[in-house]
């Protein structure tokens, strides 16, 4: 026997900064939530807060509100992160941080905190939050080992260039897999104008090939993969200096 499902009034406040708009979705046979979230662009988690579920189960001719506000916000869960959330909303962490300012540090969210997923971005300028998200992306993984050949796939190793391959895809930039290959995206700047969010790339043979590549934290620090230390920061110093051979600039 199926089992009927409680449906209560939605506290909008809740979800949405204002008055929330909610529109009525008869449940067909063969709909799940998942099928209804997905024609709605809404999450599983939306649904069964504004319906007051306590499970996915659900049954034909049930009645379904789905709000409908252009202002929407999402209450964090357990289990969160910041990365999960802009991917649950199909967007980059540097997207969901910019309509979310009040965040000063994306790696502590709570339970309960109120985050927006739509609306107009902060004032702050686009680039400088895009490059602090990609930061914040690369600290995470502080520690990790160097492999050289790492695949893209494996977040617990990584060689120089699928490090910053994986935190800029994380924040949906998109970069091939090699140093060369990467030295050829973006423009092209001098070593003097680099800021935070630029990639810089390295001789360290000093053969003319380009064979590392590494995240600019400021005009002077670096976050990188390194052979002899993983995942690390340092200082273009007297070592890196003097092999720096190029930087591009991806986010603008």
């Amino acid at each position: 026997m199926k089992k009927a499902i409680l449906i209560g009034a939605l506290a909008s406040s809740l979800l949405f900064a204002g008055q929330a708009l909610a529109a009525d979705y008869t449940v067909k046979s063969g709909d799940s939530l998942w099928s209804i979230s997905k024609a709605n662009n809404v999450t599983v988690s939306q649904l069964k807060t504004w319906n007051q579920l306590k499970s996915d189960v659900i049954y034909p001719g049930q009645i379904l509100k789905i709000n409908t506000s252009s202002s929407k916000t999402y209450i964090v869960a357990k289990g969160d992160t910041f990365y999960k959330i802009a991917q649950k909303f199909n967007m980059s962490m540097s997207q969901l941080q910019s309509l979310n300012p009040q965040v000063q540090n994306i790696n502590s969210l709570y339970i309960g905190q109120v985050l927006n997923i739509s609306g107009n971005s902060s004032n702050s300028s686009n680039w400088e939050s895009k490059a602090n998200s990609i930061i914040e992306s690369g600290k995470k993984y502080l520690g990790a080992k160097y492999l050289y050949g790492a695949s893209p796939d494996r977040t617990d190793v990584f060689d120089c260039s699928s490090y910053t391959q994986r935190v800029f895809k994380e924040n949906g930039i998109t970069l091939p897999r090699t140093s060369i290959e990467q030295s050829k995206v973006g423009t092209a700047i001098s070593l003097s104008e680099v800021r935070k969010g630029d990639l810089i790339f390295f001789d360290t043979d000093y053969d003319g090939v380009i064979n590392h590549v590494a995240i600019a934290m400021d005009n002077t620090s670096l976050l990188q993969c390194t052979t002899s230390s993983g995942v690390s920061t340092a200082t273009l110093n007297s070592y890196w200096k003097p092999r720096a051979v190029k930087a591009v600039r991806v986010i603008k």
